[in-house]
Order: C-alpha cells, then sequence, then structure tokens
C-alpha cells in the first residue's frame, strides 16, 4: 500500500487491467492497485506452480475475484463480481507462459518505478528481489 501510495504521490504510474468485456477497469494506482499487488506473489507462484489461485479485488468500485485454474498449456482466469457489472465472458484464458512472463514484467516494473522515484522501498524485499528480475 505504501508503494503504491509513493508511486501515486510522484505521479506519471498508471495501472491498466482490462478483460471481460470491459477494455479499461475502474483502477488507481494510490489504492486499488495495492489490492491487486499485495497478492502478486502467492499469484505468480500459483500459476508458475499450476495450480489454483484466487486473487480478491476488494476495493469499492471494482470487488471482483479472479480464479487462475490451469488447463493444459493455458491458463483459465474466471471473473465473479459482487457488483452490478456482469462480466462477458465470464472466463477467459491465456497460454501459461504468457500469463507468467506477464506476471513476472508487472514485478519487475513495479520495481523499477520505486526505483525511478528514488523510493527506499526499492531495496526493501520483494521489490529488491523483483528489480533484479526475482518475481
Amino acid at each position: 500500500m505504501e508503494a503504491c501510495d509513493a508511486l501515486s504521490v510522484a505521479g506519471g504510474s498508471t495501472f491498466h487491467i482490462s478483460g471481460f468485456g470491459t477494455d479499461e477497469w475502474p483502477f488507481d494506482v494510490a489504492y486499488d492497485m495495492s489490492t491487486f499487488m499485495e497478492q502478486l506473489p502467492p499469484l505468480l507462484a500459483g500459476v508458475r506452480e499450476r495450480r489454483e489461485v484466487a486473487v480478491d479485488l476488494y476495493s469499492q468500485g471494482v470487488e471482483r475475484t479472479l480464479t487462475f485454474r490451469p488447463f493444459g498449456n493455458l491458463t483459465v482466469i474466471r471473473c465473479e463480481s459482487r457488483t452490478a457489472w456482469i462480466p462477458d465472458p465470464e472466463c477467459e484464458s491465456l497460454e501459461h507462459g504468457e500469463l507468467v512472463a506477464m506476471l513476472s514484467k508487472l514485478a519487475h516494473d513495479f520495481a523499477r518505478g520505486l526505483k525511478a522515484i528514488n523510493s527506499e522501498l526499492s531495496e526493501a524485499d520483494p521489490f529488491a528481489r523483483w528489480l533484479k528480475g526475482g518475481a
């Protein structure tokens, strides 16, 4: 949460998330992104190990759960909404390696953003490890 706040205050940072029939979800860097980033390490580990893992995007206005399930060489992602918004389609899939690469790049770019704003947080774990490519 502290890292997302630092990036938001510095300005210039964006976080785009889309899918399930919506091109741009209502996500801000200061708070909404923190709900995702705090769950990124277990998400990445679960996806790498090809086991089911869920991410709860609980911030007000977003309120949805993404469940990642391995299926052969794919990962099927199911979106469950807790608001009036209805995902269409309810499930999407990505090739396993593509998803791992996307999540790893997010971790690296996040840590790189902290380093770019000279945040001391960039030297803390897991950000220092992410910066070195160890997401």
